[in-house]
């Protein structure tokens, strides 16, 4: 029997892939810049993804507690 979920390459498949952006998803793309240009700028995000990769634990249990405290943050603010 073959796990399609964990057989899956996801990096190759996203290397391999084109995408092609539609009229209505580059309009929607420069609503979303005019928006918040001035608030996050590109090196903002990524320096952020880099800290959180970086702070994230490292096993999988540490992953898994942190998602349920995330969750459970989540749970209680709605």
């Amino acid at each position: 029997m073959c796990d399609h979920a964990s057989d899956l390459n996801r990096e190759k498949m996203l290397r391999n892939m084109r995408f092609y952006i539609t009229d209505h998803g580059e309009n929607f793309l420069a609503d979303l810049e005019s928006k918040w240009e001035n608030l996050l700028t590109k090196e903002q995000y990524f320096a952020e993804i880099k800290r959180q990769e970086e702070e994230a634990p490292r096993t999988k249990s540490g992953r898994g507690a942190m998602m349920a405290r995330y969750n459970k943050k989540v749970r209680d603010e709605t």
